[in-house]
């Protein structure tokens, strides 16, 4: 019995070359799911590339915005952040007058990589002391879905608790007298960001299922390769009983 659906998977595939392109293919692309469901699963660490392509574009997209000083005060939403800290370019020579400054950055003309993650509501905070070189160690907070855990450009920030704060703001709804200015951000930093234990449970059962949706698309390709293969034969019977009448 075995011997004879063997033969007739063998015949089959044979007569038809598209057949088995496309069974070779979905008997590959199973095996990558599985074996990419078992590594998430079983890795220590998996990196997180939409974080990283979200700081790239986090990045570009403050470096193009202006900021004005002003001394208004502004409300931050409650939503769970981080905080890093990183070397930042600036220009010494607007901020001569200053000893410490406070960036606000609104992100709501900014779109994350993954869009449903997006809160235009959300604020990015930059606090740094002013020094006479052109890079000075700031601390950064975010959300958490948008900011890596550590930047390899971290350093050790001063501490500023006793310094009067200088407020910027982007994209500002009052009148400014300052000249607008810019910090610079260096969006190829190298940083450390990884999956966490939730994201990689719900993308290991989606693996998972996917898995086996692929494997009974393969085993339906091997049962009509078996049963077709016997209505040829019968036709084949019958067709052969009508030429001896």
């Amino acid at each position: 019995m075995f011997c004879d659906t063997l033969k007739n998977c063998n015949d089959f595939f044979k007569t038809r070359p598209p057949a088995v392109i496309f069974f070779i293919s979905l008997v590959v692309i199973t095996i990558t799911t599985f074996t990419l469901s078992l590594y998430i699963r079983y890795a220590n660490n998996v990196l997180n590339t939409d974080l990283e392509q979200n700081w790239k574009s986090l990045t570009q997209h403050l470096n193009n915005l202006d900021l004005y000083f002003a001394d208004e005060k502004i409300v931050k939403p409650y939503i769970e952040e981080i905080s890093l800290v990183t070397l930042i370019s600036v220009n010494p020579s607007d901020f001569k007058n200053f000893t410490k400054v406070k960036a606000y950055y609104k992100l709501s003309d900014w779109q994350p990589f993954c869009y449903n993650n997006h809160n235009k509501n959300a604020l990015i905070t930059v606090d740094f002391l002013v020094t006479n070189e052109t890079q000075v160690c700031a601390r950064i907070k975010g959300p958490k879905q948008y900011l890596p855990e550590k930047l390899s450009q971290s350093c050790d920030p001063s501490n500023n608790q006793d310094y009067n704060t200088s407020l910027l703001y982007s994209h500002p709804n009052f009148n400014s007298n300052e000249s607008p200015v810019k910090l610079t951000f260096d969006k190829n930093a190298k940083f450390e960001a990884y999956l966490s234990q939730s994201d990689r449970n719900l993308i290991y059962v989606h693996l998972v299922w996917c898995s086996y949706i692929l494997m009974m698309f393969v085993l339906v390709v091997l049962f009509y390769a078996k049963f077709y293969r016997y209505e040829a034969i019968d036709t084949d019977v019958d067709h052969f009983k009508l030429q001896i009448k």
